[in-house]
């Protein structure tokens, strides 16, 4: 079966796995319209 979301870290774990550059880019496109 699927891992359920409780399986998953929270998504500010994701963002520490990524390198800074990429933290930047992905907050630059959340904030996007």
């Amino acid at each position: 079966s699927a891992p359920g979301p409780k399986d998953l870290p929270p998504q500010g774990s994701f963002l520490n796995l990524l390198p800074p550059q990429l933290e930047v880019t992905e907050a630059k496109d959340l904030s996007s319209p």
